[in-house]
């Protein structure tokens, strides 16, 4: 054990298994979030889609699918479903894509 002048205990504790696995969690999530909300609008991008359509489309508000696509609200299962329907694209490719993604970005991190 390390102590200072202070008395104060400087050695670092161990980190708890269970809290890594967390952080690999959220880390995991946060990646799988990303890949779906990229492909969204990626795709609505290349068809030419702008916020009016959307919102016209799937009866979401324009704020609402704003603020998911760029990142700002967390994208609910039934704003992703929609959006996805209104693309025309299959969201269990699009969920898998990102899942796929997200566990190689976290087993395999880069640094910069």
């Amino acid at each position: 054990m390390s102590m200072t002048a202070a008395g104060l205990n400087l050695t670092r504790r161990p980190v708890h298994p269970r809290a890594a696995v967390s952080v690999r969690s959220r880390d995991f999530a946060f990646h799988v979030w990303t890949g779906c909300r990229r492909a969204l609008e990626t795709a609505a991008t290349q068809q030419g889609w702008n916020l009016t359509a959307l919102s016209e489309s799937t009866g979401l508000h324009t704020t609402t699918i704003h603020r998911a696509m760029r990142g700002q609200d967390r994208l609910s299962v039934e704003t992703f479903t929609q959006l996805t329907a209104a693309l025309g694209l299959d969201p269990v490719r699009v969920l898998s894509a990102a899942m796929q993604s997200a566990a190689d970005t976290v087993a395999n991190p880069t640094v910069l």
